[in-house]
């Protein structure tokens, strides 16, 4: 949900968000927490190219030369293990994921990453189509309320983004910031 495609679509409330994360290693714990942190640090960042971690990163002022671009999550994992960067960034699921399937309990997360945005998706409906938007948030509250989406999000290794989502803006304020 951007304020840009706010424009062209009404957005149903948020239905899932997601927050930036690091995967760090022991020997990096407790050094930063933010983009701005790390920057200050002159530290590598493993990234995917293009991606929103290494936009936000380079906002922070994390250089150009410390962003290092990596293929494929296999690879970011490797690049850290090998000291090649101090951290990879990637969202909150990605990290999971890449801790789980590296089988290396010695790595670590930081989420979300202080200062970084959350990023919120939800059901787009035409502009005209005020009626159904309605009825949608009707229905999502409904299952929000029972603690049945928690159960669905669950479910699918996504209590971390539910937890997320109890604390994001309402499409109204992601689309009028």
């Amino acid at each position: 949900m951007r304020p840009e495609r706010c424009t062209v679509v009404d957005f149903a409330e948020p239905a899932i968000c997601t927050s930036q994360a690091f995967l760090i290693r022991s020997d990096m714990s407790g050094k930063f927490k933010s983009y701005k942190e790390f920057a200050d640090l002159g530290l590598k960042l493993a990234v995917g190219a293009g991606t929103l971690q290494a936009r936000d990163a380079l906002s922070a002022g994390v250089k150009q030369e410390n962003l290092v671009p990596y293929p494929d999550n296999t690879s970011a994992v490797k690049m850290l293990q090998d000291k090649r960067v101090d951290a990879v960034a990637l969202n909150d699921a990605g990290v999971m994921d890449m801790k789980k399937r590296s089988g290396d309990n010695t790595l670590q997360t930081i989420i979300p990453i202080a200062n970084a945005p959350i990023d919120c998706a939800a059901a787009a409906f035409n502009k005209e189509d005020t009626a159904l938007r309605d009825a949608y948030n009707v229905g999502l509250k409904k299952l929000k309320d029972s603690g049945e989406f928690e159960k669905i999000m669950a479910k699918y290794g996504l209590h971390t983004n539910y937890k997320i989502l109890a604390s994001a803006k309402s499409a109204a304020e992601m689309c009028n910031p």
